[in-house]
């Protein structure tokens, strides 16, 4: 999972990327950012997703820029618009269903 701490280039992934996934999280406080960080990255790696890792300790503009006030924060981005929103007490059984219908959703529209 890549580190992000700059607008432009989070920005121009989501616009050359058909699906993306950002993870906020933070150092400081947030042991459960620390260990939910690798099984985000799994499951990025699993369907073939570009994940990236925002610091908000690190880059406080980008988590306002995109409405994150709390951490742990999963934003999943496809054909540049936000599609999911999970915070805080993630089930990532929950998460990685949504993730798989949103992929599957994305290889059948490329089918036809």
């Amino acid at each position: 999972m890549e580190e992000i701490n700059n607008i432009d280039y989070i920005e121009n992934i989501i616009k050359d990327n058909s699906i993306v996934l950002i993870y906020f999280s933070s150092n400081e406080k947030c042991n459960v950012c620390t260990v939910l960080k690798d099984k985000i990255n799994v499951i990025g790696e699993k369907y073939n997703i570009k994940a990236f890792n925002i610091n908000i300790d690190k880059f406080q503009e980008l988590s306002g820029k995109y409405n994150v006030f709390t951490v742990p924060t999963i934003l999943l981005y496809i054909y540049r618009k936000e599609v999911l929103r999970e915070g805080r007490y993630t089930s990532l059984i929950e998460l990685e269903e949504k993730i798989k219908r949103y992929c599957n959703l994305i290889a059948s529209k490329g089918n036809n």
